[in-house]
């Protein structure tokens, strides 16, 4: 489904045949021009796809500390 969404049907068809189809996503995905984790976290957020928790986690392993700071302050001035 996130290649679907990204455009890539057609090359996603031989990759469900893969070993490791998931691998073969990043590769792909990774090696196309103008890819950001951003864009990915935003594919697999996607109500179709509902890869939410992937999605939180790829976020928090990839975001600078930094955000991580500023993140949580937010979330406690919300409150």
């Amino acid at each position: 489904m996130c290649a679907d969404k990204l455009g890539w049907k057609t090359e996603c068809e031989s990759w469900k045949q893969a070993e490791n189809p998931a691998e073969k996503f990043l590769t792909a995905y990774g090696e196309k021009a103008g890819s950001t984790i951003r864009k990915l976290v935003e594919v697999l957020r996607h109500p179709e796809v509902d890869l939410t928790q992937i999605a939180i986690e790829i976020e928090e392993n990839f975001s600078p500390p930094q955000d991580q700071a500023e993140n949580e302050n937010v979330e406690e001035t919300e409150l």
